[in-house]
């Protein structure tokens, strides 16, 4: 499942840094298409046949860098495999979100904003998933509050996408897939193609790829390391107790306000007490959505 996480927020990250950047190939890539079927493909495969690697509990993966004789701890602490697959899909998640919110600016189109705080309740999720783990899987109520903000993100995600398919022109009759397939059929059109108008997008300075990844993976390092072992040098007594409800509340609460500055401040309307609008009137400019040719 986070491997899928994983996998969805790369396409997403590359999907907007080749329309920020102009690269029609990165933006509307079919290998990359390709490549994440295949690993979904592969993914129910693994799980259907039901393959065991024989891994335990505490395998000392990478060589033993991976299960450091630092402390004792519970049987059912992550590895550093499964905590650097954890802390990767959130600082990609992150960066999705940023990037949502700079190609707002880069279309004219506001409503791209709304996809960024449709985002932040699932990114809320995945704090109360990492708290979960944080205290060994022992405060039920964590799981709880992932639940709800997993249901609220999914909901305003949708209603998200909803108000910027609209401000594109998109009606609710498009759910119909009869004039599509007719389309499709129709061998006059067959030849035609759809793809992403990558030139109606103003280019926009982003950090090189090869430093974003360099970041991504230090940070994903630090903070795995940093995670399983921390918690067993500085605070097991805390950590390992299931009446932590307390800390626990702490550690959501720090890094969902942190964020959540972060888009206010981002944000002059909401500075300035205006609420954005909920209707999905069009936005400011047209925003690229697709071109036949």
């Amino acid at each position: 499942a986070e491997s899928l996480l994983t996998c969805t927020n790369i396409m997403i990250v590359l999907g907007f840094r080749g329309a920020l950047t102009g690269d029609q190939d990165l933006a509307d890539n079919s290998n990359a298409r390709g490549l994440s079927a295949f690993w979904l493909v592969a993914v129910i495969a693994t799980l259907a046949v039901g393959v065991s690697l024989g891994f335990g509990a505490h395998t000392p993966f990478l060589g033993g860098l991976g299960a450091l004789e630092v402390a004792a701890e519970p049987v059912n602490a992550l590895s550093i495999p499964t905590w650097i697959v954890h802390w990767s899909t959130v600082f990609e998640f992150l960066i999705a979100m940023s990037l949502a919110w700079t190609y707002a600016d880069a279309v004219g189109n506001p409503k791209w904003k709304g996809l960024t705080w449709g985002m932040f309740p699932s990114s809320v999720s995945s704090v109360f998933a990492l708290t979960f783990h944080i205290f060994y899987n022992q405060i039920p109520w964590i799981l709880t509050g992932q639940a709800v903000c997993t249901f609220i993100g999914n909901s305003t995600l949708a209603i998200a996408t909803y108000r910027i398919a609209s401000s594109n022109g998109w009606t609710l009759s498009e759910l119909d897939p009869r004039p599509a397939l007719a389309r499709l059929m129709n061998s006059e059109q067959s030849d035609e193609e759809t793809t992403f108008d990558v030139k109606k997008v103003s280019k926009v300075e982003l950090t090189s790829g090869p430093l974003l990844l360099a970041e991504v993976i230090l940070l994903t390092i630090v903070f795995a390391y940093g995670t399983k072992y921390g918690e067993l040098m500085f605070g097991a007594s805390i950590f390992q107790s299931p009446d932590s409800s307390l800390a626990a509340a702490t550690v959501v609460l720090l890094p969902v306000l942190l964020v959540a500055f972060s888009i206010y401040s981002q944000s002059p309307d909401l500075q300035s007490g205006r609420l954005p609008q909920l209707s999905a009137s069009p936005g400011r400019g047209p925003a690229p959505s697709v071109v036949e040719k």
